[in-house]
């Protein structure tokens, strides 16, 4: 919706349309014509790859976001969506609603009047602090099952990169050294030539990195 209202107002963002401005009439109308094509073309993309109806998976785990009146019929889709009414009891699930339901429809509408409130919780910390003091044992699986799925490619990455690092010609690393040097990669953010400015100033990091100990040097200290 968002981006179609883009396209329709011609929004591009206030940098671009301030940018826009430099050019002559018809520079800007054919930039104009390309920017639009690729909303368009982004749209498309979503209508293709991804499922916006409520046959949607997504659409029925939406009740534990905690947006809307939480009732039990959706909570009864939600195990049948997900094929869980196996590993799940049912009726135990519906006693633990009904004990729970009055105190998450409070939840809600204290979340909806705190809708622009920079100290609003976060729905895993409302949920953990639930669980914390609730007895509500198949509720807990659905809401574990739900937070275990993965919300983007960011671990099939890691497991790209940690074959990158482990080669036939370095297959004799430990998994310890693949992990320390995987988050020295992804969480470094600083470039070759200030890396190098660190690491000569830092005369207890050379010492270690030259003895037979630089591994475990750090669980000394």
């Amino acid at each position: 919706m968002k981006i179609e209202q883009r396209i329709n107002d011609k929004f591009f963002g206030f940098i671009c349309s301030n940018s826009l401005t430099s050019f002559i009439i018809d520079e800007q109308e054919s930039i104009k014509i390309v920017l639009v094509t690729w909303y368009k073309n982004a749209l498309k993309y979503l209508d293709d790859h991804f499922n916006f109806s409520e046959d949607n998976y997504l659409s029925t785990i939406r009740i534990f976001a905690l947006e809307n009146t939480f009732i039990y019929t959706d909570l009864s889709m939600c195990c049948e969506k997900l094929s869980l009414t196996k590993i799940i009891d049912m009726d135990e699930l519906y006693n633990e609603f009904c004990s729970i339901k009055e105190t998450l429809n409070k939840i809600i509408e204290e979340r909806k009047q705190t809708h622009l409130s920079n100290e609003k919780k976060t729905i895993y910390e409302i949920w953990h602090e639930l669980f914390r003091h609730l007895n509500t044992p198949n509720l807990l699986k659905i809401f574990q099952f739900i937070a275990s799925i993965p919300c983007s490619c960011a671990a099939a990455m890691a497991f790209s990169l940690c074959g990158n690092a482990w080669t036939d010609s370095r297959n004799r690393l430990s998994v310890e050294h693949i992990e320390a040097e995987l988050q020295v990669k992804i969480n470094f953010q600083c470039n070759c030539k200030d890396f190098y400015n660190y690491v000569v100033k830092n005369e207890k990091l050379l010492k270690c990195a030259k003895s037979q100990n630089k591994y475990s040097f750090k669980k000394k200290n």
